[in-house]
């Protein structure tokens, strides 16, 4: 049977990805989704997604960790590559509030930014959560009011 990874922190430097790519499909795991974090890593998941088309899809996204480093130039920058071939989702995005490795309110508007460009752009969301779960569910309702939230939770404590 065919398997599915719907998480693939494939970007981190600790590893080989033609070998974790390799591996995984020797052991029946025909896709893969590749998680960023940052903008820094959109155009690698791209490149990965190029250089196997039929079993690697991505995010793109601003983890919370991240959101302090976050800048217009990357919401411009995400709304143009949004739609590309094998971006299939927003994220991995959310809030943080266990290791605040940026500031709750900086993870607040980074977050509802991705929020507002998942439901402009009609792409599900590729959320975390950590001791956040209402202002997390208060930002979704915010931005998606009685609309349709499509997404899977990757992190999720509460």
């Amino acid at each position: 049977m065919p398997w599915f990874d719907a998480g693939v922190n494939l970007l981190d430097k600790r590893f080989d990805e033609a070998q974790v790519i390799e591996h995984a499909l020797e052991a029946g795991v025909k896709k893969m989704c590749v998680i960023t974090t940052c903008a820094e890593e959109w155009d690698k998941a791209a490149q990965l997604h190029q250089r196997y088309p039929e079993h690697l899809f991505y995010t793109l996204g601003v983890h919370p960790h991240y959101a302090k480093n976050a800048t217009s130039d990357d919401w411009r920058y995400l709304e143009s590559i949004i739609n590309q071939p094998g971006a299939i989702a927003v994220g991995e995005c959310g809030l943080d509030f266990n290791r605040n490795f940026s500031e709750p309110s900086v993870q607040k508007e980074v977050f509802l930014q991705q929020l507002d460009i998942a439901k402009r752009f009609n792409k599900p969301l590729y959320l975390h959560q950590r001791d956040a779960f209402e202002p997390q569910v208060d930002c979704i309702e915010q931005v998606f009011a009685k609309t349709a939230v499509k997404g899977i939770a990757h992190c999720f404590t509460d």
